[in-house]
């Protein structure tokens, strides 16, 4: 009781600093789910919505009573430029219409909250926000969304922080790590993590359609999960799992059969939990070939127009020829074959995967927290001490701005230099800004 009295305090006491005069409009009455919050607005020094009884704050700037709490709570680190102001105004991540930020609780614990403003936008968020949140409560590997408030012109999920980002940061690295075994043992956890999310929304009858690095949350307690369902297809029809060709998702990730179905258009259609283990399959390999992009690991076309055109079965056949060859079947790598295999009807479900020998040897990694946490400190500490690699490349870092940035920041927080890539992360749109 004691702890939430002192996190209570806090909170309002950060809320309270320059406060202006108190706004409150009153919403709906609380619904008997407390996932869905009351929409009440409280404006001092920033917003709160959800009421003062499960609420949140919106945290509009971090200072560095902030950056060092949300360290110790989650994980995830800052940096501060020197000579400058103490304070940082970001985002934590951005989507094609929606932009998220920290956010605080009465009681202290921060959270992501991931805004939307646009109409359209709202509609179909409410409908993934109440699918990822079935799929998180029905089984292990999904993100799960802690509460959700309506404000009528704008709509707000709040997440757990991931202290590590999304996978994507991951690889960034995996880049720096030489320890065969480490890196092994990384790509495994997050196979096996990626699998899990998979089956665990199958049972639901719910294809991701989506799955790529950045959709993949690595949590500072050891915890991978699978998020971001604006792609997602729900078929309850288990004989029938079939998707149209037009289906979406990031085009860099597509499987064979789909790129096939692209081709001859019409009534084509793909395998679509298939499709959903194929780009798994290709988010491992990236991890194992320290590469971002599965168009240059697989030598494909730039233009998806291109690749629609000639990335065919015989085509992936060719380049997966090279990498899977003399790959023990019971390896890493001789599992992560048949996720990728180029016949949809020769591919495994995200159930059968996991069951591979290989995986079903290592099934303890994923409950073995402590021994994922020490991994992941390993790694920061290879990246903190590889000299050599630009910080451009180290950090994934996408643009000249977001490097001088970056290269202008040397202030560390709470123990450690952060990763710039969960702040700015990796920039999809703009790496497909030709591949449509």
């Amino acid at each position: 009781m004691t702890a939430i009295v002192v996190g209570a305090t806090y909170v309002w006491k950060r809320w309270k600093k320059q406060s202006v005069d108190v706004d409150v409009e009153m919403g709906q009455k609380p619904k008997k789910d407390t996932f869905v919050l009351d929409p009440v607005v409280v404006r001092p020094r920033s917003t709160v919505i959800g009421g003062f009884k499960n609420g949140y704050g919106q945290v509009p700037d971090i200072d560095l009573t902030d950056a060092s709490e949300i360290f110790k709570q989650t994980g995830f680190e800052f940096h501060f430029a020197d000579g400058e102001e103490v304070k940082l105004d970001f985002w934590v991540g951005k989507g094609n219409f929606s932009i998220a930020y920290f956010a605080q609780k009465l009681t202290g614990e921060f959270a992501v909250e991931k805004r939307i403003t646009e109409k359209d936008a709202i509609k179909a968020s409410l409908r993934e926000a109440t699918v990822q949140r079935r799929c998180a409560q029905a089984g292990k590997g999904v993100a799960e969304i802690w509460n959700t408030v309506n404000l009528g012109t704008s709509l707000h999920h709040f997440f757990k922080v991931a202290g590590f980002g999304s996978a994507r940061n991951l690889l960034d690295l995996v880049k720096c790590s030489s320890d065969t075994k480490l890196n092994t043992d990384i790509v495994t956890w997050l196979g096996l993590s990626i699998l899990r999310g998979l089956e665990t929304i199958g049972r639901e009858g719910v294809i991701h359609r989506d799955i790529k690095p950045e959709n993949i949350l690595v949590y500072a307690d050891g915890e991978i999960c699978i998020t971001d369902f604006g792609c997602i297809e729900i078929n309850d029809d288990k004989d029938n799992l079939m998707l149209p060709w037009h289906s979406d998702g990031d085009k860099r990730f597509r499987s064979p059969d789909q790129l096939e179905a692209c081709r001859l258009k019409g009534n084509a259609k793909f395998n679509g939990p298939k499709g959903d283990v194929f780009a798994a399959g290709l988010v491992l390999l990236l991890a194992h070939f320290n590469e971002d992009d599965p168009r240059i690991l697989l030598g494909m076309p730039m233009s998806f127009r291109e690749c629609v055109r000639v990335c065919d079965k015989p085509f992936f056949g060719s380049k997966f020829a090279p990498i899977f060859q003399s790959q023990p079947p019971n390896s890493l790598m001789g599992s992560v074959r048949q996720l990728v295999e180029v016949n949809p009807e020769a591919r495994l479900t995200a159930e059968q995967a996991r069951r591979l020998p290989y995986f079903s040897r290592h099934e303890g990694m994923l409950e073995d927290k402590e021994a994922r946490m020490k991994d992941l400190a390993k790694l920061k500490a290879i990246k903190k001490t590889v000299a050599s690699i630009s910080a451009r490349e180290a950090r994934g870092i996408n643009n000249a701005e977001q490097a001088e940035y970056y290269n202008n920041n040397s202030t560390t927080v709470a123990g450690g230099q952060a990763d710039l890539s969960e702040q700015l992360p990796y920039n999809n749109e703009g790496e497909q800004a030709d591949y449509n």
